[in-house]
Order: C-alpha cells, then sequence, then structure tokens
C-alpha cells in the first residue's frame, strides 16, 4: 500500500468517477467482468471437465469423503482456544496442483480457470515448489521472457517452507508474519497434500467470528480501528502507470518494488485504473497477449471502487473479503485518490501492530496470539 508524495492537497490526483461518469464507468467494468468470464470459459473448456478436478490431492480424498479434495475438517476434540491447536484448526483451502514440466503459460490458464493465484508444483508427484501469479509478473513477464515456452520449473519457488496438520496454529501464523508469506502448503509429507493456507483468509475468519467480541477488538484486533489515512500516511510513494504504456513497463515497475498492484493514469493525468499481477496473469499471460505490444488499457480494471480516508482497516478488508478485491484505491473527501491499500499488508498492520506504530492493548496477548485465538474460537461449529 501506498501513497502519493510531491503533491500538494489542492493538487491530489482526481477521483475515479464524477457524477457525470458514473453510467459510462459502471458500463466499462461490466465489459471487463464479461470479458474475463468468457477467457475463464474458455479455459476451463480447454483443460477439459470441471476445474475442481485441479484442485487438491487424490490421497486427500479418502481422508474424509464428505468434504473437498484437498481439505479436512479441523479436529472436533476439545473447544480450548489454546495456542497449542493445530494447523487443521486454521481450516487449510484447497491446493491446486500441476506438473512441473508445463510452461508457464498453462500453468496460468490453468490457474485463471479457478481463479486461483497460486499452484503447487509436482516433481513424480511429490511437491517441488509453489508458483504465484506475483512469481509469473515478476520473474516472466518484467524479464520479457516467453510465457509459452519458459517451463514452471525455473520459475516456481523451489522447495517451499510447509506445515505439517499436527504443527501448532500459532507457530504457523508466526512463520507467515515473520517470513512476509501469503500461502503456506500443508503437507502429511511431499506426496500427500492435506492444502493450503492463506493468511488473508485466515484474518478475515478471525474477523468474521469475533465482529461483536467488544473485548477483543478492543484488545488483540485493536489495529482494525486505525484509518485508512493513517495507513496512507505511514506509506511509501505511490505506484502508477499511464493507461497507454505496454504491459511489460507496468511489469517492471511491480518488480522492481516488489508490489503487486499499480494505479492507472490517463493523459490528464487522472487515475482510470487499476492493474494488478493477478491482472496480468490471467488477462495477458493466460489470454496470450504480448505483454510488449498490449497496452495497459486494454487489461487494466477501468474504474474501480473507491474507500474514504476515513474507513478503517477492518472495514477495508471486509468490503475486500465480501467483493474479492486484494486491492483498494483510497479518495479523500474531495474525491482525490490519494493511495492504494493492499489486502495482505493490512493483515500485517493487525497481526503486528507495531507496523503501524500501536501498542496491543490486551493482557497479555500480541496481535498474532488474540488473531489465532479468534480463528479458533467457535471452531468446534464448523
Amino acid at each position: 500500500f501506498w501513497r502519493f508524495s510531491n503533491v500538494s492537497p489542492a493538487g491530489l490526483i482526481k477521483g475515479m468517477e464524477s457524477p457525470t461518469s458514473v453510467k459510462s464507468s459502471s458500463k466499462s467494468r461490466i465489459r471487463r467482468t464479461r470479458k474475463d468470464a468468457q477467457i475463464r470459459k474458455a479455459l476451463i473448456h480447454e483443460v477439459g471437465g470441471s476445474a475442481m478436478n485441479l484442485l487438491g490431492d487424490r490421497k486427500s480424498v479418502a481422508t474424509d469423503s464428505r468434504r473437498p479434495s484437498g481439505i479436512r475438517k479441523p479436529s472436533q476434540r476439545g473447544t480450548s482456544s489454546s495456542v497449542s491447536r493445530t494447523v487443521m484448526g486454521l481450516r487449510p483451502g484447497k491446493a491446486m496442483t500441476i506438473p512441473c514440466t508445463i510452461s508457464v503459460q498453462e500453468a496460468a490458464r490453468k490457474m485463471g480457470s479457478i481463479r486461483t493465484d497460486s499452484a503447487l508444483v509436482l516433481l513424480n508427484g511429490e511437491v517441488c515448489g509453489i508458483i504465484t501469479d506475483s512469481d509469473i509478473v515478476r520473474r516472466v513477464v518484467s524479464q520479457g521472457k516467453k510465457a509459452s515456452s519458459t517451463p514452471v520449473s525455473v520459475v516456481m519457488t523451489p522447495d517451499p517452507m510447509s506445515l505439517k496438520p499436527t504443527d501448532p496454529a500459532y507457530d504457523a501464523l508466526a512463520t507467515m508474519v515473520e517470513r512476509h508469506f501469503r500461502h503456506m502448503p500443508v503437507l502429511r509429507n511431499k506426496s500427500s497434500i492435506v492444502g493450503l493456507l492463506d493468511i488473508n483468509r485466515c484474518l478475515a475468519d478471525a474477523i468474521k467470528r469475533n465482529e461483536n467480541n467488544a473485548e477483543l477488538m478492543k484488545g488483540a484486533f485493536s489495529a482494525l480501528n486505525i484509518t485508512l489515512e493513517q495507513v496512507c500516511n505511514m506509506s511509501e510513494e505511490a505506484l502508477f502507470v499511464y493507461d497507454r504504456d505496454p504491459v511489460i513497463e507496468a511489469a517492471k515497475i511491480m518488480a522492481q518494488k516488489r508490489k503487486n498492484g499499480v494505479l492507472v493514469k490517463d493523459n490528464n493525468k487522472q487515475v482510470v485504473g487499476i492493474l494488478t499481477s493477478k491482472d496480468i496473469s490471467l488477462r495477458v499471460v493466460a489470454a496470450r497477449l504480448m505483454p510488449h505490444s498490449t497496452t495497459v488499457a486494454r487489461v487494466m480494471t477501468p474504474h474501480p471502487d473507491t474507500v474514504p480516508t476515513t474507513l478503517t482497516v477492518g472495514g477495508a478488508l471486509k468490503q475486500m473479503r465480501s467483493k474479492r478485491y486484494l486491492h483498494l484505491p483510497v479518495a479523500d473527501e474531495s474525491g482525490h485518490v490519494i493511495g492504494l491499500v493492499d489486502a495482505l499488508q493490512l493483515c500485517y498492520i493487525v497481526l503486528k501492530p507495531e507496523i503501524a506504530g500501536k501498542e496491543n492493548q490486551g493482557d497479555d496477548q500480541d496481535g498474532l496470539r488474540g488473531v489465532l485465538e479468534g480463528l479458533l474460537q467457535g471452531a468446534d461449529s464448523i
């Protein structure tokens, strides 16, 4: 998440939508949504059958035939929300698997067909790596490599750190926060996949379960009350590209700054869209377009929703989850865009309040421990 610098309050970039442009903006977003649906429909047809066949591991199915492949039901023993509870209490999600021999383009097409941004890579039936849309942008698109001829094996993160179902949940979250991991695979061994932990989902589950827990919200989750204005004020400079720039230039900026999203301006320096690594993976790589000749305007999300500076971190995360966003532009009371917030960075603020200069107000819980308590409360009713 970032803020704009070297811009006076009177000269901030104008908001994405004016009253006279709301109708056209809505139409452009509808067209973008329809194009994405067409891409995914073609991808599902290409990979054959239901996209769900790409998920999980056959060895996990026998564990509990009542649940989708790749997911195990959390342990039902005991009701304590102690941090000694295991990783299964965090409810790992389904994990997509792909062979290491396929091309990055084919991997992007498989990932795009089911709206996922990551996949576990297999060699001889064993997990040997993990690949994300960020890897595709930073290690392929930004470097001008051909996705159609670059194998996944040279782009993936090899031998990713993994968790066992019996590992303590607190240790799992602590590792993800300290190492800035968004995903961590949960494995019994390299050939037996349980699922994939997503830290964004873990935090969203905790917030949803404890919205009415005033004590926890004032204590372990107190960072949820930080406003987006505070977030923007303590952030780095904003990243932006122009709508007529080629996608490869946007990818280079994202790779250099290690960010997953940029704002898009037009020739009048007004913000007209947003481009993320997930957009590039689906709309460029999976769609078999050329990054050096495809303009940002062609594949960006036009006129995305904006949120006010007065919105809290908790409110932003709730909106992101409900609308399946990973980024939100922030606008001041005049409608001027002053920054872009990222779901993962907001998670870090909640899990590590010291990032925002906010001390935790709980008795003996730090932010991470409190989140874990929230995650496990009511787990036995799942």
